[in-house]
């Protein structure tokens, strides 16, 4: 989507020449907001067929909206066409089933890209999918390919073994790789095939605390801490060991969906949606806490449905209190979603806009649920509250930046040079050159080109003739026969993007083609692929966990007690005392290595030793899924990462591969003595690069 700063109301009429006059002056004798998300989601049943579509998109336009968040993936079905130009990753997820699609050709995401990225001002375009979610009626999806009908192994399982049902949402279980990599090749395939500018994340979350207990889960649970959830856990000393690994594995899944569009195209923002009941990270594995503090995620929309404006700012300040915890309430932009068919008038939304704008952790903005209940048919509605002059959003506002996307840029690379067409045998021949370098030094890694019957050129997907791809090739020239078209008159855009899909045009045209004129001799030259994209590798040595329960919430529970001292590592310790044995619940540290390789495991410990844990027992499982059953003492009889944790010297370190590794504390050999869960320390001792030049590789 091209990125431009728009100046003034888009909805007072100018004449061309008046736009032109107001575009050379300064932003600040116009009425612009600073930059603030003004949002709305489009549920399914709102935009499965095209008057229903082009409606939601009339009232965004005649709005200060800035972003339409479009629920493309209901019920692991799709809104869109999966796969529509290449397979990279696969998604054979069937089209409308919870609800069918009028007409039944109809790529609903892209018509809302072709007609919000189009407008004056652009608005965004964000894919809103469901993720663990599958169905929700009694009666089956009708496509055999539906993951209901394909997959109902995937489907979670309580903790009693009782798989869940439709009436549920049969949610999949997130601790089934299998499971995982569909989603992952799900929410990619729509990264890499449309121009959205946003993928957002619905219940990513067990649907209860009592899910997440599927056969194949527990197995996973055994293969990466080495504990057998059945039969190691009389007394409940593993639950929040395995509350933490069940929560971890969609961690895992944001992490990756995020890591991998980063590098796919690191415009897009990966949001996600939080519930707003219960305590989500401890009950139901929604740990935004971690992925904020991980950088697994770009913004949060904490639910803050209430039907009063007091009610939704007590909602807003439970996630920004989570997050305070580790200090990261500040760390990435937080969007108030807010539930509009609750509000008891139309007028308690300028309430809530006006008061979490004034909050200590001001909110970045706002997404409403849903259109429906914006535009509603109140008289005057929540939009003409908002909207209308007078209102919070009567002027229009940018979208805010994401502070914490590497290099972001927002300059546009110079059109393509020379952009011409000429009848050759009666096919238009379009050719054009590479522009020289932006003044940012940029060069265009992509180009397309469009056709239109009238200018300006609509830039529709269905208006795409061609595509190259050029990351840092030799070639200069580029051209193109269209011999697959029928007599009129036409005129091409030629579009160059750089590598942060910052775009510049240029058009030519009109050119004539007469009656049975086109000859179609030549061979046709198909759209060039996007290449594949390939992962960094690391350079990271030292990997250290801090031991903080209360922010991260990888938690212990039972007899554990926080402990503050200036000579522990970083914050606060935990204790197990020795008048509380046996231990009852087990501390779990969570690391995350970037590169596969021998490391080496060391504990932290302070000064004062005299009464620690002589036999304190780690237990943790290699790459190799090997379980290590490690005795080390906590009297080291020095202060710093001192405790051998993985009880070897460090030049016969374990094997791990590039990804998690869990290691728990569990008990004391030598009877009851205090224990400490302090830090833990990776150490890198010996890399293994497959793929890395040999020059990269030190011992």
């Amino acid at each position: 989507m091209k990125k431009y700063k728009y100046y003034g109301a888009h909805t007072k009429p100018y004449s061309l020449l008046v736009v032109l006059f107001l575009l050379l002056l300064p932003s600040c004798l116009f009425g612009e907001d600073p930059p603030e998300l003004r949002a709305v989601y489009a549920a399914t049943f709102e935009i499965n067929t095209q008057s229903a579509c082009q409606n939601i998109i009339n009232d965004v336009l005649s709005s200060n909206i800035n972003a339409v968040f479009v629920e493309v993936r209901a019920r692991a079905d799709a809104y869109y066409f999966p796969n529509r130009e290449d397979a990279a990753y696969p998604n054979n997820e069937p089209r409308g089933q919870l609800y069918s699609i009028s007409p039944s050709n109809l790529d609903v995401l892209q018509f809302f890209i072709d007609q919000l990225h189009s407008a004056t001002p652009p608005r965004e375009v964000h894919a809103w999918c469901t993720t663990y979610n599958t169905w929700n009626r009694s009666s089956p999806p009708s496509s055999p390919d539906h993951l209901y009908n394909a997959h109902p192994e995937w489907i979670t399982e309580n903790k009693a073994g009782v798989t869940y049902t439709s009436d549920d949402n049969a949610p999949l279980d997130p601790g089934i790789p299998e499971v995982q990599d569909h989603i992952y090749n799900v929410f990619l395939d729509i990264v890499r095939n449309y121009d959205v500018d946003g993928i957002h994340f619905d219940y990513i979350r067990l649907i209860n605390s009592d899910s997440g207990f599927d056969p194949v889960a527990k197995q996973r649970f055994l293969a990466h801490t080495g504990w057998n959830f059945e039969t190691d856990n009389p007394q409940g000393e593993l639950d929040e060991v395995y509350k933490a690994w069940r929560r971890d594995q969609i961690a895992r899944l944001v992490q990756r969906v995020h890591t991998r569009t980063l590098l796919e195209k690191p415009w897009v923002e990966v949001s996600a949606f939080l519930i707003r009941y219960t305590d989500p990270v401890e009950n139901l594995g929604q740990g935004y806490n971690w992925w904020v503090a991980h950088n697994a995620i770009d913004v949060l929309h904490p639910s803050c449905y209430s039907s009063t404006a007091s009610g939704t700012e007590t909602n807003w300040e439970k996630p920004y209190n989570r997050l305070k915890e580790n200090g990261d309430e500040n760390k990435i932009p937080m969007v108030a979603a807010i539930g509009n068919w609750l509000l008891v008038s139309p007028g308690e939304i300028v309430k809530i806009v006006n008061n979490l704008r004034n909050h200590t952790r001001k909110a970045d903005g706002f997404n409403s649920f849903r259109h429906a209940f914006l535009f509603g048919n109140e008289n005057p509605s929540q939009a003409d509250y908002l909207f209308n002059e007078g209102g919070p959003m009567d002027d229009w506002a940018p979208v805010p930046p994401i502070p914490h996307k590497p290099e972001e840029e927002t300059d546009p690379p110079n059109p393509p040079a020379s952009l011409s067409v000429i009848l050759s045998e009666g096919v238009p021949f379009i050719a054009f050159q590479k522009p020289p370098p932006a003044p940012d030094g940029d060069l265009p890694v992509h180009y397309r080109l469009y056709r239109d019957t009238s200018q300006p050129v609509k830039l529709y997907y269905e208006n795409m003739i061609m595509e190259w791809w050029d990351p840092g090739s030799p070639r200069t020239s580029f051209s193109f026969d269209d011999q697959e078209i029928e007599p009129g008159d036409y005129y091409y855009s030629a579009v160059a993007y750089d590598d942060w899909n910052n775009e510049n045009s240029v058009t030519t045209g009109p050119i004539t083609i007469a009656a049975l004129a086109a000859k179609k001799t030549k061979e046709l030259i198909p759209k060039e692929p996007k290449p594949p994209v390939e992962e960094p590798i690391f350079f990271i040595t030292e990997v250290i966990l801090e031991s903080e329960p209360t922010a991260l919430d990888y938690d212990d529970a039972g007899a554990w007690t926080s402990v503050s001292n200036e000579s522990h590592y970083g914050g606060a310790a935990r204790s197990y005392k020795p008048e509380n044995f046996p231990i009852n619940s087990f501390p779990v540290w969570i690391a995350d290595l970037p590169r596969a390789g021998y490391w080496a495991i060391d504990g932290y410990i302070f000064g004062d030793q005299a009464s620690l844990a002589r036999g304190a027992q780690y237990r943790f499982t290699d790459g190799k899924e090997i379980v290590h059953n490690v005795t080390a003492t906590q009297r080291t009889g020095s202060l710093g990462f001192t405790i051998n944790v993985d009880g070897v010297e460090d030049q016969d370190a374990y094997y791990f591969k590039k990804g998690r590794v869990y290691v728990t504390l569990h008990g004391n050999t030598t009877g009851s003595e205090e224990i400490i869960s302090d830090a833990l320390r990776f150490k890198l001792i010996k890399p293994q690069i497959p793929d890395a030049p040999a020059s990269l590789i030190s011992y």
